[in-house]
């Protein structure tokens, strides 16, 4: 093992347990740790030309800049704020440029597998250790699996993602283990996202993987027509099934004052992360729906709609839209399992931003060094040739 895949193994850790926040790790040691990391794996690839796509760097000075625009509030100072959130996004998103920069997919899908692996272990530790801190103690969730973060929707993405790394890193059965380790952590959680979205990666997985066999492309159209039937015949039923009812959770009434909040200021949003603070009057908006002070929109597209308006909002989606489509290019034109892998992580991406905030975050960090790796050419190549910048690694 070289000082290079050290490095970028940690990196790959820190992303799983420090950018997943409220977690064990403070934002501002998060930001640093982060930081460090990079220059270190920069440190040993002196000769390497970093580049960040165009429109992750958009949202970057967009979120930097945005103190500029965002109301001011008694008690707070909105650019002290909103610049220490900003810095934590732009490590966060330069972490997962310069990781895909300094790595090829294959070695990308095994640094992924095991960081999110030893995730895995950890919690199962604490369960068997201290099941008083693996377990949330408080209403309304108490009980439910939150391992070594404050919530279950925290730990749920992350094992969604593991067990999607599991699926396509591993071979037989210790692959069929670490699955199953995965799906029952996620039953423990009790989180009804998570084990919605680990059952629709299970699909896809099978899907993707019998692309050119009509037989199982047919039988999963008619099983996806069959349950689409039977949300629209017993949706009550079926969201009571996974804990849900039609609010979810009331869900809706916080995106009814999400929107209303973003007509006031439609263009530029009310500044990053400085939105849901007390006194903000995008959050006393949404307060007046959903009845308390919420700490997010419980959507990453209308947080961002909300914090930086219709023009962050514009630049989130080309480049969430641009980088899903490549990849479903490079899928239909190759076997490449690791293109399969980054298709399936940026859905997870695309879901938990639908039902809950996952902007800055694991999730991100995938999302970003996905579409790096496309941009250095991993899409035009159509095949499992390694993209020029990163030819003398080895990818074995």
């Amino acid at each position: 093992m070289t000082v290079r895949e050290v490095w970028l193994r940690l990196l790959a850790f820190w992303a799983v347990l420090a950018f997943t926040h409220p977690g064990i790790v403070p934002i501002q040691i998060a930001t640093v740790g982060g930081a460090f990391l990079v220059a270190a794996v920069l440190a040993t690839n002196a000769r390497t030309r970093i580049t960040i796509p165009t429109l992750a760097v958009a949202l970057i000075v967009l979120a930097a800049l945005s103190p500029l625009w965002a109301p001011a509030l008694t008690g707070y100072t909105a650019s002290g704020f909103t610049l220490s959130w900003s810095v934590f996004f732009a490590v966060v998103t330069i972490a997962g440029a310069v990781f895909a920069h300094c790595t090829t997919p294959k070695s990308g899908l095994r640094f992924f597998d095991a960081a999110l692996k030893s995730l895995a272990v950890l919690t199962v530790v604490m369960i068997a250790i201290v099941p008083s801190e693996a377990f949330d103690q408080r209403a309304p969730n108490a009980g439910t699996l939150a391992g070594p973060f404050t919530h279950k929707n925290l730990l749920g993405p992350l094992l969604v993602l593991g067990l999607l790394s599991a699926l396509y890193a591993g071979r037989g059965f210790r692959r069929a283990c670490w699955v199953g380790l995965y799906v029952l952590l996620v039953m423990l959680t009790s989180s009804s996202s998570a084990l919605v979205l680990s059952l629709l990666m299970l699909i896809m997985f099978v899907l993707i993987k019998g692309w050119y066999d009509k037989r199982i492309v047919i039988l999963t159209a008619i099983l996806a027509g069959l349950f689409a039937w039977l949300l629209v015949q017993y949706q009550d039923t079926l969201l009571a099934a996974v804990g849900r009812d039609a609010t979810l959770s009331g869900r809706d009434r916080i995106w009814a004052g999400t929107i209303d909040a973003w007509q006031d200021r439609p263009l530029l949003g009310y500044g990053w992360y400085f939105t849901y603070t007390e006194g903000s009057p995008a959050a006393h908006i949404i307060e007046h729906y959903a009845g308390w002070l919420v700490p997010s929109s419980h959507n990453g597209f209308l947080s961002m709609l909300l914090q930086l308006g219709i023009v962050g909002a514009s630049v989130l989606l080309t480049i969430t839209a641009v980088t899903f489509l490549k990849l479903f290019r490079l899928v239909t034109m190759t076997a490449d399992r690791e293109a399969r892998w980054a298709l399936q992580a940026v859905v997870v991406f695309l879901m938990i931003n639908l039902i809950d905030k996952n902007l800055d975050s694991t999730a991100w960090f995938i999302f970003v060094a996905s579409a790096t790796w496309l941009g250095n050419g991993w899409c035009a190549s159509g095949s499992n040739a390694v993209p020029p910048t990163l030819e003398s690694e080895s990818v074995g």
